[in-house]
């Protein structure tokens, strides 16, 4: 029997998805601009829990591979979160708190192999006060790498190592977490170029699963950080992965109770978001400890054969995140000119400049040698346009009156 809520590749852009360089030609620096600087939080909420676009239309059928990670502030007013294409970003969580998703087994996979590590995503809406299914939504997708030996000023593995909580994590209630030190998420941030993907399309969701769950959001568009992983230790990845609860009488050590999106149990979900070309199954292993048998995945390679990018949607912007997170305005730059003055998340002139003040200040800025020629070079051309404009005056009317005077002689002759 069809799955009518799966879509495919030839149906629109849709997650999971191989990154494959050879499809991933284009290139664009304006429309594709990324602003960021979280600010530091020690308050989290922890859970076993998919993102909401991993459910749409499945009815909860994704119960474990993800676990979530929600700031419990609200830091509207503080982070500097902007994209091109869409404007002002804030969390997606409740009272715009930030979630983030950690998948200890990565759900895309990059340039044709799965990150060691796993995978991280952000998850952003616009900031406005547009209905919900009127905003864009923008997913930062960041690939984790495994390292045995970390150097210790590591910022993402220290911000992973301050995420990890003290006890077992939850599928049905959040477990509050305090961290020992303020972090941020500008520890996982990779300072490389990224690709944007446009316009993505979710399973079990309309359009491209008619009758389906309708649209969470009017738009939804990714970035992926391909050229810089996050680095997490390969111990502290394995805690991770058997971070979950003991259910149903399993240890943390049984595979079938790591956070992994394997161990859902929905066929058509697996088909659809876990894509291994034959259906999932489990079959039956030795238990030394009890001498019987007990349940094991069959593991099966995924099947990304109608998971491909489509290269006409998918954008490189090499300028990316590599200075970090900041406004960067690049101020010396006499052509960096924007329309409108730059403003804070309150749009409010920064430094209470306004518009003529902005130019001033580029202005300003400009070297001291270089402004000296630029006035040199305008005082030359106004110079050459007077002395033009003498000399056709002068000639002309001398012309004129050698002509008159000739003419007046020979009239007396």
């Amino acid at each position: 029997m069809a799955n009518n809520k799966k879509c495919d590749s030839t149906t629109g852009n849709i997650l999971p998805v191989d990154l494959d360089m050879a499809n991933m030609i284009n290139s664009s620096e304006q429309l594709t601009k990324l602003t960021y600087d979280f600010s530091l939080c020690k308050s989290y909420n922890l859970k076993i829990e998919c993102p909401s676009w991993m459910n749409r239309g499945w009815d909860d059928a994704c119960k474990t591979g993800a676990i979530k990670i929600e700031q419990t502030q609200d830091n509207t007013e503080v982070d500097l979160l902007n994209f091109t294409s869409v404007g002002k970003l804030t969390g997606s969580g409740t009272d715009n708190h930030i979630l983030c998703y950690y998948f200890p087994t990565s759900l895309n996979r990059y340039n044709g192999a799965d990150p060691d590590g796993g995978e991280l995503v952000i998850e952003l809406i616009e900031k406005s006060s547009k209905n919900e299914d009127q905003k864009t939504r923008l997913l930062l997708f960041i690939p984790v790498k495994c390292e045995e030996n970390i150097n210790e000023k590591n910022k993402s593995n220290k911000w992973f190592n301050n995420i990890y909580p003290n006890l077992k994590l939850s599928r049905s209630r959040n477990q509050e977490h305090t961290s020992s030190n303020n972090i941020s998420l500008n520890d996982i941030i990779p300072k490389s170029a990224f690709w944007v993907y446009n316009d993505i399309k979710f399973h079990g969701e309309e359009p491209c699963a008619p009758g389906s769950s309708p649209k969470e959001y009017k738009n939804t568009h990714a970035i992926f950080f391909m050229d810089e992983p996050a680095i997490i230790s390969t111990a502290l990845n394995t805690m991770f992965v058997q971070i979950s609860e003991p259910v149903n009488g399993q240890t943390p050590s049984d595979a079938l109770n790591h956070v992994d999106l394997s161990n859902n149990t929905n066929r058509d979900w697996l088909d659809a978001w876990y894509p291994t070309g034959t259906q999932m199954d489990t079959g039956q292993t030795n238990d030394p400890n009890t001498g019987g048998t007990k349940s094991e995945p069959v593991t099966r390679m995924r099947d990304f054969k109608n998971n491909k990018v489509n290269r006409g949607s998918i954008f490189r912007n090499e300028l990316g995140t590599t200075m970090g997170p900041g406004l960067h305005n690049q101020a010396g730059d006499p052509f960096s000119l924007t329309c409108e003055p730059i403003v804070d998340e309150n749009d409010k002139p920064i430094e209470g400049k306004d518009r003529l003040e902005w130019v001033k200040g580029i202005y300003n800025s400009v070297p001291k040698g270089m402004a000296q020629m630029f006035w040199a070079l305008v005082f030359i051309v106004i110079l050459t346009g007077i002395l033009m404009a003498l000399h056709i005056f002068i000639f002309k009317n001398i012309g004129l009156f050698i002509t008159q005077n000739e003419i007046a002689n020979r009239a007396d002759k």
